[in-house]
C-alpha cells in the first residue's frame, strides 16, 4: 500500500496501492499511521510521492459505492484524519506529486509545505462536478494555500491544471521534468530542515493554528451536512453515473 524509505535523513512515503492510489478506509489509516510513526522518528522532512503511474486519484469510488451508513462514515472519518495528520505534521512535509493528484490526492498535496509536480501531471479539485461536498478540513487546507477566491476558483472550476495553469492556480509551487523531480523535491526538503527544529515548528504551528481554528470550528457546524449528503441515494446516483462515463 505504501512504503517508506529514509536517506540522508529524509524519510520518502511512497504510496502504491494499485493503479491510482485510490483512498479508502485502509490507506488513509495507513498514510496516517506511517506519518504518525515518522513524527516520532529521527528522520528531518518527509517526502511524500506516488507510483510510478499517479499520486493519488483520490476517494476510491467503486469502494464506497459498497459502503453503507456507518461504514462510509468510518471511512469519511479516516480520510479527514489523514488530511489533518499531513496538515498538522510537525516536521517539512514536501510532495513530489509525479503523477495524477485528483481530489482528494490534490488535496493531500495541499496539505504539504511545498508541492512540485512533473510536467504536463494533473492535479486539481473535480468534487463539484461528482456531485459530493468537501470535509471542512480540505476546503480549509485549500484555503490556506490558495487563498479565499483561489479555493473558489478551484473548486467551482471542477477541472485539473498543469504546468503554468496549476503554478497560477497556486496549486504547485514549481513544476520540471519527470526525471528531476525527485532530485528537486528532496533538495527542497532538505533546504526547509536546514531551518533549525524547534523554530520550524513552532512557526509552522503559527501559521497554521487559524486554520485548525477554523476547521474545529466549522467541521462541527458543516461536516454532519457533509456527511447527510455523502450519504444520500442522489449521490450514489451521481458517483455510479461518472463511474460509468470516466473510470
Amino acid at each position: 500500500m505504501l512504503t517508506v524509505e529514509k536517506s540522508d535523513g529524509v524519510s520518502t512515503i511512497r504510496m502504491n496501492d494499485g493503479k491510482v492510489n485510490a483512498m479508502d478506509l485502509a490507506f488513509c489509516r495507513s498514510l496516517t499511521e506511517a506519518l504518525k510513526s515518522i513524527e516520532n522518528s529521527d528522520a528531518s522532512a518527509v517526502l511524500l510521492t506516488g507510483n510510478e503511474r499517479v499520486f493519488s486519484a483520490g476517494v476510491d469510488l467503486k469502494k464506497l459505492l459498497k459502503l453503507k451508513d456507518q461504514q462510509r462514515d468510518d471511512f469519511l472519518r479516516a480520510l479527514i484524519g489523514c488530511f489533518e495528520t499531513a496538515f498538522r505534521f510537525p516536521k517539512p512535509l514536501v510532495a513530489a506529486v509525479n503523477g495524477a493528484a485528483i481530489a482528494g490526492g490534490c488535496a493531500l498535496a495541499l496539505a504539504c509545505d511545498i508541492r512540485l509536480i512533473s510536467k504536463g501531471v494533473k492535479i486539481g479539485m473535480p468534487e463539484q462536478r461528482l456531485g459530493v461536498p468537501l470535509p471542512t478540513v480540505a476546503l480549509e487546507i485549500m484555503r490556506f494555500t490558495l487563498g479565499n477566491r483561489g479555493t473558489q476558483d478551484v473548486v467551482f472550476a471542477g477541472k485539473t491544471f498543469a504546468d503554468e495553469e496549476a503554478m497560477a492556480a497556486r496549486l504547485v509551487d514549481g513544476w520540471c521534468a519527470p526525471e528531476e523531480l525527485v532530485k528537486k523535491s528532496m533538495e527542497a526538503a532538505c533546504s526547509l530542515a536546514e531551518l533549525p527544529e524547534s523554530v520550524f515548528r513552532l512557526t509552522k504551528r503559527q501559521l497554521r493554528a487559524p486554520v485548525n481554528d477554523r476547521v474545529a470550528k466549522r467541521a462541527a457546524q458543516f461536516d454532519p451536512e457533509v456527511f447527510k449528503v455523502w450519504n444520500q441515494p442522489e449521490t450514489d446516483a451521481t458517483i455510479q453515473k461518472y463511474i460509468e462515463g470516466r473510470l
